[in-house]
């Protein structure tokens, strides 16, 4: 990320802001008197496709003339000299377009004074992936097609880029046939840094790593050479925007990137205040749900290839919600660098610990609905979603307490929404044919459309199945424990319920026994980082979540609820000690702000990481993150009415009206007994304590009882089983479920 200074001058990125000036970069070179090469595409074992852009720090004694730059392979050595050319009168910066597959050394050397040299070891990777996700996706279907690309593509699905122009009319987006011609009916757009242009826009759609990577940026028809990143376009305000997108499918297909998809909703005014705009459809949650790993594998590339064939951005803002939050807050936490600022929507922090709480929502509305101690019913339960109102929540309050969340219809949509997490053989998505789809008895060689599967390489698979290993767990959970202890349901309730619960076998279906996972399997949920932990690289990046309240059955009954940010916020505090990295808007729908949509939040979030940027302090990141939050930017809460507040923590504070108004709740684990931060795959055990409880077992129900929890209940007291520290970062996996170091690729 190029620093830069607040002096007068140069970018406006709101009339509501400070102005912000560039200025040019401030070297390490500047500071010592060394000769230092550095990979300003990305970092020297991810180059992909055999291009990168280098830049060469200068020691003061040598000049640019003097500098000799070879390329060293088993192949052979070339001299890339003249690849470079002068950055500053301390730095050189070239773009390099043949580095040979595998590993390769950069040698940079002068050949005047005191004859400094610096090597570098290169690794080159193919453009097709993968680079450390592991093994790829199999089967696999290419659609290149649906996304305006040709029909003829490779076993990777890659084919020919393709480059349109539009521009915006009165009447919308228009393409544009000669990129050199300014339309009598164009509309003017008036750029971050205060250029008034026309709204011409180029789009860029091609392949990466077997997915569609869309580009979108201001275009200058006075200046119509492109694939130069020494000359970018002079409209581009030098940042860019990366959207991504939620839902939640497990792959299996290339999925589309269209025209339209970059160019609609609210992206057109970030483009239009010059902002480049990239999209990728592996970051699209709904096609790569739970795999992580290729997504963020996908963003790396997407922000290399504009590097090496645009420019190198100032830094990259993320912006999605749901599932494309996870992805912003996974990449940022263990793949430190790729995205230097997160605004997160409707968040949730991973796929993984939320599929505990979302798999018990269909447990719980089994277990009600054939016992005869609740009011409810299959019939009842028929009634979601079409004919559920909110007389029938009042009826179900009891059952509402022991779920967690804030109302039943939650529940609910969980109980639709998490089959085809568990149950592999539904598929709701494009591409995948049905008859590809794993069935038991007709396919079972089928493809498993689970989360599990489509993390595979991060667990690793069953021996004795094939199958990928699943990390669900409830074993030693107490549901509905605080409606017991708040004498909302009964005792027999209570232990009727947890002997009914079961789990779920392999298959999703069903069972009487409790699901209990290994040990070793989950502390790799946390050691590799599928977990969201909050200590590593997202301590470093600043964060924007912006949420509406959507709890209860007026305002929704979404399962993006409020909760999810104070459990994000619970793992910072835990990991770091402080949340100063992590401001949190949320607002009830029926007041929705401007300042909440997307071009309004991204220029604060700009003027945050520039902010960041321009301290040149030898201090930790993670303090200049704190320390350059702008003063303005606060925790906001938005209330029926439009009344606001500016503080949201602690969550259980009801003297805060915005804990009062809008309540965040929780999950099933958490009404049964376990922590706000939501992040305990497998908890640690303890004994039976009839003296814990808040209420009187008879000696019947206690015999009961301890033949459910024979091996004891959860203690949430304690970390999780294998729950410790940040996980290292930038693991590759191409030992599926044996993650090691980056360092470590063959």
């Amino acid at each position: 990320m190029k620093p830069i200074s607040q002096t007068a001058g140069a970018i406006v990125l709101a009339a509501i802001f400070p102005l912000l000036v560039l200025t040019p970069p401030l070297t390490q070179a500047q500071t010592d008197d060394s000769l230092r090469i550095e990979v300003a595409s990305g970092r020297p074992d991810t180059i992909t496709g055999g291009t990168a852009l280098v830049r060469i720090h200068l020691p003061a004694a040598a000049t640019p003339g003097a500098l000799q730059v070879e390329l060293r392979a088993p192949e052979g050595t070339q001299d890339v000299s003249a690849s470079f050319q002068p950055e500053s009168d301390r730095s050189m910066v070239g773009l390099l377009t043949s580095i040979p597959l595998g590993r390769s050394l950069l040698q940079a050397r002068t050949t005047q004074g005191p004859g400094y040299e610096f090597e570098l070891a290169l690794h080159n990777h193919p453009s097709h992936g993968p680079v450390f996700s592991g093994p790829q996706q199999q089967p696999f279907f290419c659609n290149p097609v649906d996304s305006g690309l040709s029909a003829d593509h490779d076993e990777f699905c890659h084919t020919d880029t393709v480059v349109e122009y539009f521009y915006r009319s009165p009447s919308g987006f228009q393409p544009l046939a000669d990129p050199t011609v300014v339309p009598d009916d164009v509309m003017m757009t008036t750029t971050s840094t205060g250029l008034e242009v026309p709204m011409i826009v180029r789009n860029e759609r091609g392949t990466l790593n077997r997915g569609i990577y869309s580009i979108a940026v201001l275009h200058d028809p006075a200046q119509a050479a492109w694939g130069n990143p020494l000359a970018p376009q002079s409209q581009w305000n030098g940042r860019l925007f990366y959207q991504l997108e939620g839902a939640c499918r497990p792959g299996f297909s290339q999925d589309r990137e269209r025209a339209q998809d970059i160019l609609g909703g609210l992206q057109s005014s970030i483009i239009g205040a010059g902002y480049a705009v990239a999209r990728h459809s592996f970051t699209r949650h709904g096609n790569t749900c739970g795999n992580d790993v290729l997504s963020t594998e996908s963003m790396m590339m997407v922000r290399e290839h504009f590097t090496v064939s645009h420019g190198e951005p100032l830094h990259m803002i993320g912006n999605g919600g749901s599932g494309g939050a996870i992805i912003q807050y996974l990449a940022a936490d263990n793949y430190p660098g790729i995205l230097d600022g997160l605004i997160t929507g409707l968040t949730f922090p991973d796929a993984f610990s939320i599929a505990s709480g979302s798999g018990d929502a269909a447990l719980l509305n089994r277990a009600f609905a054939e016992s005869d101690l609740w009011d409810y019913d299959w019939q009842m339960a028929a009634l979601f979603p079409d004919n559920w109102t909110a007389e029938l929540e009042d009826a179900v309050k009891p059952l509402t307490a022991v779920s967690g969340f804030g109302s039943w219809a939650l529940n609910m949509t969980w109980v639709t929404g998490n089959t085809r997490n568990v149950d592999p053989s539904i598929y709701v998505g494009r591409y995948v044919p049905e008859d590809r789809l794993y069935n038991p008895e007709l396919r079972p060689d089928g493809i498993r459309a689970t989360i599990y599967e489509a993390g595979r390489n991060s667990w690793g698979v069953d021996p004795d199945t094939g199958f990928a290993r699943r990390p669900l767990d409830n074993s030693g959970v107490q549901y509905g424990l605080r409606a017991l202890n708040d004498g909302i349901i009964s005792a027999e309730q209570f232990v009727s319920l947890n002997e009914s619960i079961g789990g779920f076998d392999i298959d999703g279906r069903h069972i009487s026994e409790r699901m209990n996972i290994s040990p070793e399997l989950a502390a790799l949920a946390h050691s590799s980082g599928r977990v969201m932990h909050g200590g590593g690289g997202l301590a470093e990046v600043p964060i924007l979540a912006v949420g509406l309240y959507q709890d209860t059955v007026e305002t929704g009954g979404d399962y993006h609820d409020r909760f999810r940010d104070f459990s994000i916020r619970a793992r910072l505090l835990n990991a770091n000690g402080h949340f100063d990295n992590h401001v949190m808007w949320h607002t009830h729908p029926s007041t929705l702000s401007a300042a909440f949509l997307d071009l309004p939040r991204l220029t604060i979030m700009d003027a945050w990481v520039t902010a960041i940027g321009a301290d040149t302090r030898d201090i930790p990141r993670a303090q200049k993150v704190v320390e350059n939050r702008p003063a303005e930017l606060t925790d906001r809460c938005v209330y029926p009415g439009g009344d606001h507040n500016t503080l949201q923590w602690p969550a259980d504070d009801m003297s805060n009206p915005c804990i009062r108004e809008m309540p965040p709740a929780g999950d099933p684990r958490v009404a049964a007994g376990g922590p706000l931060s939501n992040d305990i795959i497998k908890c640690e055990l303890m004994p039976l304590d009839r003296a814990s409880y808040a209420t009187t077992f008879t000696d019947q129900q206690w015999s009961r009882l301890q033949m459910v929890f024979s091996e004891g209940v959860c203690d949430w007291s304690k970390p999780g089983i294998g729950q410790g520290g940040a996980p290292t970062p930038w693991l590759q996996y191409s030992v599926p479920g044996q993650p090691r170091p980056l360092v470590d690729l063959p």
